[in-house]
């Protein structure tokens, strides 16, 4: 057998390793509930009806919940609870799509908000090289630009737009001469990726099945702790702490915490929440000086990645002997660190041409499950027969 021949069969017993480990993959998915998928069953399903297993909405569907958008439904929608001044908010599209004054829509918030990433969809083919994005701050009401402007047009109806901004914002105008042409507005906040991770506390009351750690990142907000449980440390603890550690650093930019529904919120009142890096070093602090609140949102703007976060808790209530953490949910809102993407965050950008083709693609395909098994086989065999022109086609891409 000649050496071409045997690189040939090496390239194709790869692909076939890659595809066994994909269907696999999906095996270990299907047993996970109906309203969780991922390869830990790790990512909660946000869509109208079910989820397939690899996360997809069910029939092909492309509706997320109310509230959510994105790959896989899994990016909060901002825009779901913003204050929308143009015609998207009309039931009349015709009259809006005439319209040819309307060149401004204003999105206004009632709390503040961190700005990352916007997505456009349009009604028919826009090029928008003139639209211009503006913001005004919640402090001092500062009108600011969009610096260091990205644009990225996934399909010929969607827009992507990111910006860099270092301050909260309460109001985003989006100006163009186009504007009657968009359809639907997108305002990222960020995937939960605090849902499922490794979760720890100083002290546990009672039992760990009702009053563990990981009760926080279940997924679940109870309306009674007592009856559905939260987490909650010890009677006999008096410095107590609640800890999630991320699998990975991730580029976070808010902090929700749920509190009880029940007869005990002022438990939460005055907590500590401290952000710490890789090396366990804290790089941002909060206090809490809010009177008692259901839901906590502590924003935070990146001051490097954060791979954990500490709840600590010193207030005491007059009738009980010691300060206690517990919460509800919490979640943490952000995404992968640059250079990442995907929802496990191990795909990388600027892939060099002359990478392992398999490494590419099983990153694409076991990691970031992006195809079905049949898909991939279609894929395996086209990649088998054009090597390496599909190697530098898929680096590009990439």
């Amino acid at each position: 057998m000649s050496h071409s021949h045997l690189e040939i069969v090496s390239k194709v017993l790869h692909y076939s390793f890659m595809l066994s480990l994909i269907i696999a993959n999906s095996r270990v998915l299907a047993l996970c509930s109906e309203n969780f998928f991922g390869s830990r069953c790790q990512y909660k399903c946000q869509c109208q009806d079910l989820c397939e297993g690899d996360g997809s909405c069910v029939r092909n569907s492309s509706q997320c919940l109310p509230g959510w958008f994105g790959l896989k439904c899994q990016y909060q929608d901002m825009a779901e609870t913003a204050d929308v001044q143009s015609c998207l908010s009309s039931s009349d599209r015709q009259t809006c799509q005439k319209s040819s004054t309307l060149d401004t829509i204003l999105l206004t918030w009632s709390e503040p908000q961190v700005f990352t990433w916007l997505r456009l969809i349009l009604l028919e083919t826009a090029t928008f090289q003139d639209i211009d994005i503006r913001f005004k701050t919640s402090l001092h009401n500062f009108v600011l630009e969009c610096s260091n402007r990205i644009k990225f047009q996934p399909d010929e109806k969607t827009v992507d737009i990111g910006c860099d901004l270092n301050v909260p914002i309460n109001k985003l105008k989006i100006v163009s001469k186009d504007a009657a042409q968009i359809k639907s507005i997108f305002v990222s906040g960020g995937r939960n990726v605090a849902l499922l991770q490794r979760t720890s506390q100083s002290s546990t009351h009672d039992s760990e099945e009702h009053y563990g750690a990981q009760r926080a990142v279940d997924g679940s907000v109870v309306p009674s702790c007592i009856e559905q449980g939260c987490t909650h440390t010890s009677l006999q603890d008096g410095q107590p702490s609640w800890t999630v550690m991320f699998d990975k650093p991730y580029n976070v930019n808010k902090f929700v915490l749920y509190n009880r529904f029940d007869d005990k919120p002022d438990r939460l009142k005055y907590f500590d929440l401290q952000a710490l890096d890789s090396n366990d070093t804290t790089i941002f602090s909060y206090h809490d000086d809010q009177s008692t609140q259901m839901r906590y949102t502590v924003l935070y703007f990146p001051g490097g990645p954060v791979a954990s976060v500490r709840v600590s808790e010193a207030y005491k209530m007059d009738d009980e002997p010691v300060p206690i953490v517990s919460i509800n949910e919490f979640e943490a809102f952000g995404d992968c660190v640059p250079g990442h993407w995907g929802l496990d965050c191990r795909l990388q950008r600027n892939v060099p041409k002359n990478a392992n083709l398999v490494v590419i693609w099983r990153q694409v395909c076991v990691v970031g499950l992006l195809f079905s098994p049949a898909q991939l086989l279609m894929n395996v065999i086209v990649l088998a027969n054009g090597l390496e022109q599909a190697s530098g086609q898929a680096s590009e891409s990439l």
